[in-house]
């Protein structure tokens, strides 16, 4: 049987901070700090339920932006819609 030296690979140090920073500090108006980097998240929460063909391509084009999309399927749409109906109710 043949040996083989391991190459030993180098820390990346830039990506281990990206990936496990120091600490994560939640800051106001949606800021949130990771180590030495800053970011600000936006959400959208809100829209028409019919959208022109390449709504969403306005949105990735933002500097400096990365865009998440998440949509989670309603399982009981009839609590769905009494929970909006409470909120709407309350405000």
């Amino acid at each position: 049987m043949k040996t083989k030296e391991i190459e030993a690979i180098p820390i990346n140090q830039e990506l281990l901070n990206l990936i496990a920073p120091q600490g994560i500090e939640i800051k106001f108006n949606n800021r949130v700090q990771m180590g030495e980097f800053i970011s600000k998240m936006q959400y959208i929460y809100s829209y028409p339920s019919r959208v022109n063909l390449g709504w969403l391509l306005y949105l990735k084009d933002i500097p400096n932006t990365v865009v998440t999309l998440t949509i989670n399927p309603i399982q009981d749409i009839q609590a769905f819609v009494e929970g909006i109906s409470k909120r709407l109710n309350y405000r």
